[in-house]
């Protein structure tokens, strides 16, 4: 079997390679400059291609029109990152794949097809209404009348919380609007305006195999993402001793979800909310893991890498790989610490032997070091332990105070 895996991602990669399938990769030049790429590993893929990015449509039919004279038996289109989803979709209709097509990488990006989709499908979620040219605000009255204010304005192809924001009353609507700024992966500046959802905002996390789960995990945000401050991800894990009613609920709606989207194999990361009467609202699914410290959190807690799970879905093996659990226990959290100067040079950080002698601390991995020039966002992940929900929400917190990343000019 070949498979087509789009961005750089070692673990998986390594994996691919080491069950004997036949790759071939796809890098754009964010891979090449920062990804710290292997080219040893490279070596024994199949045939490397290098594009400008995955939303370059002639160097992507370029590859497609090669990838059709070298090797006609492409079974799988694998796509690693949020950003590649366009382009493996693209490349999946061209060669003629199956599964994640250009349709499924619209409705898993675009949150007013992906919307649309759940409607027509009966899934209860966010009312909501485009706004195709982000310099012509519709009518605070209109907006009143659709979606009902409070609302959540967001570009329609953004990730995460990029130039997301929340409106409150009618009169502020042009102003913000006005002022968000797109970062550069950014690239449409269409908006979807949606109704603010009220309640426990919560992900599930999975791996899928012909429509099951091979694994599926439920994590809720302590706190309300768009009150976090840039850089302060993190969530906990759900133990299912104490919510086997909610994370099986959950897994019906995710099931109705990958149904109205048309997603039947590989990872996902699916936000929704539990509103105070109790209902589950459907809000954004991704066709790839959660980012931050989720992959690092299943593994501490359950012992899996979901990284080698999907290898092992990518190429039709049904066992389940596990590794060494770290200790976690059911109650595990991760989150990331920015530094509270913003970017510039880190002048201080926690030391590994800080971080070590802390019984919470289950794994710790620094993204920066002192001296060094920083971003400011992502600096130190931490996953940490405790012994009961309640004690790990406190466990949260008290890291938050404790571990600071000090920068300056």
């Amino acid at each position: 079997m070949s498979i087509l895996f789009c961005k750089w991602e070692p673990v998986v990669l390594r994996a691919l390679l080491d069950a004997g399938a036949r790759v071939h990769v796809v890098l754009d030049q964010w891979d090449v400059r920062f990804g710290d790429v292997d080219r040893a590993l490279l070596a024994r893929a199949e045939g490397v291609y290098e594009v400008r990015d995955f939303d370059s449509v002639e160097q992507l039919s370029a590859v497609a029109v090669d990838l059709r004279l070298r090797d006609a038996g492409i079974r799988r289109v694998a796509s690693f990152a949020e950003f590649s989803q366009y382009g493996a979709g693209l490349l999946a209709e061209l060669l003629g794949v199956p599964g994640g097509t250009l349709a499924q990488a619209v409705a898993t990006r675009d949150k007013r097809e992906m919307k649309r989709r759940y409607r027509a499908a009966g899934i209860r979620c966010a009312r909501s209404m485009s706004v195709p040219d982000a310099r012509a605000v519709p009518d605070p009255a209109e907006v009143a009348d659709t979606v009902g204010f409070p609302v959540v304005v967001k570009p329609v192809s953004g990730m995460g919380a990029m130039a997301t924001v929340r409106v409150d009353r009618p009169e502020d609507l042009r102003t913000v609007v006005d002022g968000l700024a797109f970062p550069p992966e950014v690239i449409s500046h269409q908006l979807i305006i949606e109704e603010y959802v009220t309640g426990e905002e919560l992900h599930a996390d999975a791996v899928w195999s012909d429509g099951a789960p091979m694994y599926f995990t439920v994590g809720r945000y302590p706190r309300p993402r768009l009150s976090v401050p840039p850089g302060e991800e993190g969530s906990l894990l759900l133990d299912a001793a104490d919510h086997g009613k909610l994370i099986d609920r959950a897994l019906e709606l995710h099931r109705a979800v990958n149904a109205a989207i048309g997603i039947s194999s590989g990872p996902t990361h699916f936000e929704f909310f539990r509103t105070p009467a109790d209902e589950l609202v459907a809000s954004e699914v991704a066709t790839r893991f959660g980012g931050g410290p989720l992959l690092d959190m299943v593994r501490c807690r359950d012992g899996v890498d979901l990284r080698l799970l999907w290898a092992d879905e990518l190429v039709g093996r049904s066992v389940t790989r596990r590794v060494a659990q770290r200790g976690g226990g059911p109650h595990v959290a991760g989150i990331n610490i920015p530094a509270s100067g913003g970017g510039g040079r880190v002048l201080s950080m926690p030391t590994a032997a800080e971080l070590d002698a802390d019984p919470h601390v289950v794994e710790h991995r620094a993204l920066c070091a002192v001296g060094a020039e920083t971003h400011g966002l992502w600096c130190l992940m931490l996953i940490l332990r405790a012994d009961s929900e309640t004690e790990l929400r406190d466990v949260v917190e008290a890291a938050r105070r404790r571990y600071v990343v000090r920068t300056g000019a």
